[in-house]
């Protein structure tokens, strides 16, 4: 496996002017409607503006291979995004707007090496993922993830980010919680467990994928 990227987490890092552009931008884009889930779009029309600040913010070279807006008011699943048929390696996450509670994004220290899923906890209906993800039953800590932690997830991520799982579904996970404020940006491994933390708001947001050259 190669080595894993480590999370890069930028404040005031996303000029304010590209913030607009891309707002404008998924409002002419095509959107595609997941039931009782997200709306997101397959198109992104500013990926030079954002690939050269990327570039910046990292120093490596790096080339787009996909991504999309999304918006939604439902925590994301936990799950991974790498794809070797994509050929990809680096997520980044660009948050645009928000109404309500401030949004958390959590990216969790355990690595899912395989192609991309995601773990439906103790959900028993099927959940609409979209065409992109695989929905596997139970949660990560029953599968051979790697560096589980052997212990409950840390008690202060849950109680501030987590409740809107049941505890034990978050053993053997660590991780970290991040703003979701417009302006900042995470940049980590896409085979990195990763999360969207709880509460009441609707978020628009850019995920794209890289590969390291």
């Amino acid at each position: 496996m190669s080595k894993i990227f480590k999370t890069i987490f930028g404040t005031n890092a996303v000029p304010q002017d590209l913030i607009v552009a891309a707002v404008k931008d998924f409002n002419f884009q095509h959107k595609i409607k997941h039931p009782g889930h997200h709306i997101q779009t397959n198109k992104i029309g500013i990926i030079p503006e954002i690939t050269e600040l990327v570039k910046r913010i990292t120093g490596l070279n790096l080339t787009h291979k996909s991504g999309n807006y999304y918006e939604h008011s439902v925590p994301y699943l936990p799950h991974t995004d790498y794809n070797h048929f994509y050929d990809n390696s680096i997520n980044v996450v660009i948050p645009l707007r928000y109404e309500g509670d401030k949004p958390y994004f959590i990216v969790f220290d355990q690595i899912w090496p395989n192609n991309s899923c995601s773990w439906m906890m103790d959900y028993s209906d099927p959940i609409d993922l979209g065409h992109t993800h695989l929905a596997v039953k139970g949660w990560p800590g029953e599968y051979p993830i790697l560096n589980k932690t052997g212990k409950d997830v840390d008690e202060e991520l849950y109680e501030k980010h987590l409740k809107h799982f049941h505890k034990y579904t978050l053993k053997n996970l660590s991780g970290k919680a991040y703003p979701f404020d417009p302006g900042n940006i995470m940049i980590f491994d896409n085979r990195k467990i990763h999360a969207t933390g709880g509460g009441k708001w609707k978020k628009l947001g850019i995920s794209l994928r890289f590969k390291m050259e």
